[in-house]
């Protein structure tokens, strides 16, 4: 997505980073980042001679990524204790560079924590449970090379960067 036609095709651009780690986008968020994108682009880019400004799109995404933190927090809420230490963090990135992270904020085991409702499924095999469940929800997405990688629907939520990428969510200011 950029300056000039050869950056990209809007529509697979949308859907494609809306998708979780399993390349399922919701209708929800598709619906949140084009309608978001309709209005920014109207209210920023009023002369623009297409429906959507391309930075408009750029911003509807952070919208459907905070939409969507807030239903995951919802059904998970341990998700967000555990992904706020890796704010700030790019990726892709080694499970190492993560479980430091971890272990300096949250302890040496997700044992350790107490949690407001229930915990992760694994975690009582430690921060590689916590890994996998993170994983299983689509949240993480582990490379043929080890590292771990993330959707932009969950990244730019939780704050985390990308060469080339999306911005992370800043501030919920509307903005």
């Amino acid at each position: 997505m950029g300056r000039d036609r050869r950056r990209g095709i809007p529509y697979i651009w949308t859907v494609g980073n809306l998708a979780d780690g399993r390349g399922r986008t919701s209708p929800r968020s598709f619906l949140a980042a084009i309608r978001s994108a309709a209005e920014d682009s109207l209210k920023r880019y009023p002369d623009h001679s297409l429906a959507l400004h391309y930075e408009s799109i750029k911003r509807g995404v952070q919208k459907a990524s905070e939409i969507r933190m807030s239903e995951l927090a919802e059904d998970y809420p341990w998700v967000t204790t555990i992904m706020e230490p890796l704010r700030g963090l790019s990726v892709p990135c080694t499970c190492d560079n993560i479980e430091r992270r971890w272990k300096g904020e949250l302890g040496e085991s997700p044992a350790d924590m107490k949690f407001e409702r229930l915990p992760p499924e694994h975690y009582e095999k430690g921060w590689s449970g916590v890994r996998g469940d993170l994983g299983a929800l689509g949240i993480f997405d582990s490379m043929q090379d080890g590292r771990i990688n993330m959707p932009d629907i969950y990244r730019v939520g939780f704050g985390l960067g990308r060469r080339g990428g999306v911005k992370p969510v800043i501030s919920s200011s509307g903005d």
